[in-house]
């Protein structure tokens, strides 16, 4: 497989394209759960086509941009999960055609190869998460730009300054996955080893980082809601602690085989390199890209495998010198093999529910399942979801998978940015005024048919908010659930 796309032509991208949507296939064919985020993209691109605004009327840390894509999708797909993962589908095949493209344009490898966007296919399908239109993965568009005007500006042979375009994209990347963010150091720091980038052109890389986003307050500021886009979107970063749907272990264990080679690469060329200062030198950019890309992490409120996309075209960078490198050719395609199957295994393996059964020694021998666990990242139905189908409810905890069947009533979509509110009721009345407008008065008539409590706060809901024990009741054997009362 590496030696037939190791030569890049034309017709090699048909079989490309083939071959990954044959990688797909089994998982688009089948009738996959929603994954929690995911359906949380969902419910925001609903409510906002219904007219709500985004922050102000859609408590969500969501991206500003890539929450109006999920509107404009939901428009024309509804809550249809097969276009939204051919979607993804497509945007994936364009960016390895497009990160391909890039590093051929720069000269990066010796040979005029294919290898990158073959790799880049493969790991892009490594886990559920990388099947669906995540703000990670619309970001990645730009941040591969960035990525070619850093490689740009560092040119041996023609000095251009690129810093302008830099800041601008990795600001609209930011305004589609706020992580994005910590890119803008990498790149910095870079700057600051392998050239000589003087203070206004660093100067000028921030102004036009901070213009789409200043842009973006101006838009916000317009419908009177830049306050609430300051605290769901920016604020937010700094009080929200990073949730994981996939443990640390497992986020590592799927990226094992790409890490273990990239750092084979990195270790043989600390021992003997053979590149040009500039191709050590965009290495160098891609393994500072790397190591910001899995810190960015932590700048996200909800972590799962879809969080490390940014990491991947730096992988894949890495992963690309070393298979052009190494002159056996059987050792080549048994490595590449080995990435493939482990890729295939930890997709496969999650969506079928089927596990590698592995016998540990120091258990007595014991099988273990080797599988990655998602029972946090899998949205699951409330067990009376069949009588919330088509109804407003209000669900007072975390899980936005109660709203599978029934529509969001009120704008607290994001328990944890509402809670911050919730537990101020009693300190402010004004606060209190504003969380009965919200549920009870708002001018969308949005007020809910069914309250669900799952962390046990309507007690204390309904104490600060009288009206509200008048309005609903207790459903008969359902401590936590309140039905509207018809009047």
């Amino acid at each position: 497989m590496i030696s037939f796309f190791r030569v890049s032509t034309f017709y090699k991208y048909i079989f490309l394209f083939l071959l990954f949507v044959g990688l797909r296939l089994p998982v688009l064919l089948l009738d996959v759960p929603w994954l929690l985020p995911e359906w949380k993209w969902i419910l925001v691109g609903e409510r906002m086509s219904r007219g709500f605004i985004l922050y102000a009327e859609i408590w969500d840390n969501t991206a500003p941009l890539s929450a109006l894509v999920y509107q404009g999708l939901y428009g024309l797909f509804g809550a249809n999960q097969l276009a939204y993962q051919l979607l993804s589908t497509l945007l994936i095949f364009i960016q390895a055609v497009m990160f391909s493209e890039i590093l051929k344009g720069r000269y990066i490898y010796s040979d005029l190869t294919l290898v990158p966007a073959l790799l880049y296919l493969v790991l892009m399908s490594v886990f559920p998460d990388f099947y669906i239109l995540s703000p990670a993965l619309l970001a990645n568009t730009f941040l591969l730009i960035v990525l070619r005007y850093a490689f740009l500006h560092i040119a041996e042979r023609r000095r251009y300054n690129s810093v302008f375009e830099i800041g601008a994209y990795l600001g609209i990347a930011t305004l589609f996955y706020f992580p994005s963010i910590a890119l803008l150091f990498a790149v910095s720091l870079s700057f600051l080893s392998f050239t000589s980038t003087k203070l206004r052109d660093y100067l000028l890389m921030f102004f036009s980082f901070i213009f789409p986003i200043f842009i973006a307050f101006l838009v916000f500021f317009m419908s009177n809601s830049e306050y609430d886009f300051y605290l769901s979107y920016i604020q937010s970063v700094f009080y929200l602690r990073p949730i994981f749907y996939i443990s640390p272990f497992g986020l590592l264990l799927i990226f094992a085989p790409a890490l273990i080679l990239s750092l084979w690469h990195l270790f043989r060329t600390s021992q003997h390199s053979r590149f040009t200062n500039y191709q050590s030198s965009c290495q160098t950019i891609v393994v500072f890209w790397l190591v910001f890309s899995v810190l960015s992490i932590f700048l996200d409120s909800e972590v799962s495998v879809y969080s490390l996309i940014p990491a991947v075209p730096a992988l894949v960078f890495l992963m690309t010198h070393l298979f052009l490198m190494l002159k056996n050719t059987l050792l080549k395609e048994i490595l590449f093999l080995g990435v493939l199957v482990v890729s295939m295994y930890f997709c496969y393996s999650t969506v079928f529910k089927t596990y590698l059964q592995v016998p540990i020694p120091w258990q007595g021998w014991q099988l273990y399942s080797f599988k990655i666990p998602t029972d946090r990242l899998l949205a699951a139905k409330h067990p009376m979801s069949e009588q919330f189908k088509g109804k407003k409810i209000l669900v007072l905890g975390g899980n936005v998978g109660y709203y599978l069947q029934a529509k969001v009533a009120s704008p607290y979509l994001n328990w944890r940015l509402s809670q911050r509110h919730f537990e101020k009721m009693n300190q402010y009345y004004d606060i209190k005024t504003q969380v009965y407008r919200n549920i009870f008065q708002n001018s969308h008539q949005d007020t809910p048919e069914y309250i669900i409590d799952v962390n046990g706060t309507a007690e204390k809901f309904f104490k600060e908010l009288p009206l509200g024990e008048v309005k609903y009741q207790k459903i008969e054997g359902k401590k936590n659930i309140y039905q509207r009362r018809q009047d």
